[in-house]
């Protein structure tokens, strides 16, 4: 959809969310507007964490940390992420399109468990700041 408008933005059109409608391009108002849809923007985010790590801000981000959380508080009697489940670390095919399973990996208590793991040391998760600081954008 991006490129369809980038292919379709004339000089004229000022804004980057608008062009002009190229089967009447006459009319003055008729225009084309994008649409980000939130969900899934998110559901996007969250499968770029799974494929690859990537940078943010100069940081790479890690989802294997998040694999790590999971495995290190999964018999924990009361972890702070006790939504997080298989389906939102290593989730199938169908899984992947559903918006609770993304959106739960950006909630607050998954970078506060973070924080409390990293204050209490535990191994692995030293380096945690550049993935909570990415969590918390979103």
């Amino acid at each position: 959809m991006l490129k369809l408008f980038k292919l379709l933005r004339k000089s004229a059109d000022k804004d980057d969310f608008r062009v002009t409608h190229p089967a009447e391009p006459s009319k003055t108002s008729s225009k084309l507007y994008v649409s980000y849809d939130p969900t899934h923007i998110l559901k996007k985010e969250r499968n770029q964490l799974l494929e690859r790590n990537f940078k943010w801000e100069g940081e790479k981000i890690d989802f294997s940390l998040i694999k790590l959380l999971f495995a290190k508080t999964l018999n924990d009697g009361l972890p702070l992420c006790r939504f997080l489940t298989r389906g939102h670390i290593d989730p199938t095919y169908f899984e992947k399109m559903k918006v609770a399973y993304a959106r739960d990996i950006f909630k607050p208590e998954v970078v506060a468990e973070f924080r409390c793991m990293k204050d209490m040391f535990q191994r692995g998760l030293e380096n945690v700041v550049p993935l909570t600081n990415f969590l918390e954008f979103f």
